[in-house]
């Protein structure tokens, strides 16, 4: 257990669930002595920016891991005689006896416009893809008539069952107070089948929304041959179209980003006609019910910087055909 360590999550989202009455540290770390907790913030599922290289330009910064998980946030305030050094020290020998990566770190403890990792004017760069919400009261970037520098720690933790990342930053806000914020990022994919995908799920979706996006049809790898783990789930669309004798649809098939546009599109489509041969040769649909198209890489549903949004994009949709 990491017995010193700050926890702070960025992010102004209506999936953010805003738990001022009951804020606790997180389980991998106990807080700072004589630390108070101001405010907190958790994302059940989120995007998180790592800036891990100093600032190379105006506003810029090039080095940066983007992660994506469970995030907690956390805002902590220090007062009485302890330094931003020594705050920073603290957490950085903290983290490397509990066998935490450092990916970044840096600090400056005078007020300054330093563009290196930790100092005051990068700080400003690195959050700005990490916003806090407005009404958190993060005094982060707020300075004071004797407000001093900042320190900045980013690193990860592997173990078998969990990885996470940890993003500290500390400030001199004042000469007697120094603020803490900490970002846990817990990596874990997010996870569609959790969504149990039947008749009753799929008519319901095509009624609202007119699409459904379909996780589960697997294909050989670069290639639009169908593996037998897509049976299920092509079972539980051919009895929804024979369920729902009067809705054709449009089969839609989506890839990442990697690989060219020319390639992707046509790999789409191939995978898009896959899908609805099967479904007409194995289940009996009337071809004329379906009609494949591939967009390839053009309607991302996330990022295709992570290998977890990249899976995402990775899909086929249903959407319903309107006469």
């Amino acid at each position: 257990m990491i017995r010193f360590l700050f926890i702070a999550v960025a992010f102004c989202s209506p999936f953010f669930l805003l738990a001022q009455q009951d804020c606790e540290d997180h389980p991998l770390i106990e807080r700072f002595p004589k630390t108070t907790l101001e405010w907190c913030e958790t994302q059940s599922f989120g995007s998180y920016h790592i800036a891990v290289g100093p600032q190379t330009g105006y506003k810029n910064i090039d080095d940066w891991v983007d992660v994506e998980g469970k995030i907690y946030r956390l805002y902590y305030i220090l007062k009485g005689q302890a330094s931003v050094s020594e705050v920073y020290q603290n957490y950085r020998n903290e983290l490397k006896r509990s066998e935490f990566e450092i990916l970044a770190n840096g600090a400056f403890p005078q007020r300054n416009v330093k563009k290196e990792v930790g100092g005051n004017t990068w700080m400003g760069t690195a959050y700005a893809k990490n916003p806090y919400p407005i009404n958190s009261g993060v005094q982060l970037f707020h300075g004071s008539s004797d407000s001093g520098g900042m320190g900045y720690i980013a690193a990860k933790l592997q173990r078998p069952d969990l990885t996470a990342y940890a993003v500290i930053a500390a400030y001199q806000h004042h000469a007697d107070e120094v603020l803490i914020c900490i970002d846990i990022i817990e990596q874990e994919a997010l996870r569609d089948n959790q969504v149990q995908v039947n008749t009753d799920y799929l008519a319901r979706e095509l009624q609202e929304k007119g699409t459904v996006s379909i996780y589960g049809i697997e294909f050989e790898y670069d290639k639009y041959d169908l593996l037998p783990a897509s049976k299920p789930i092509l079972k539980v669309i051919a009895d929804f179209l024979q369920q729902q004798k009067n809705i054709n649809l449009y089969v839609i098939g989506h890839t990442d980003m990697r690989g060219t546009l020319t390639y992707n599109l046509t790999l789409s489509e191939k995978r898009a006609q896959a899908v609805v041969d099967y479904l007409v040769s194995k289940h009996g649909i009337r071809r004329d019910r379906l009609e494949g198209k591939g967009v390839g890489p053009l309607a991302p549903k996330s990022t295709n910087e992570t290998e977890t949004g990249r899976q995402l994009n990775r899909r086929v949709e249903l959407v319903k055909k309107v006469k």
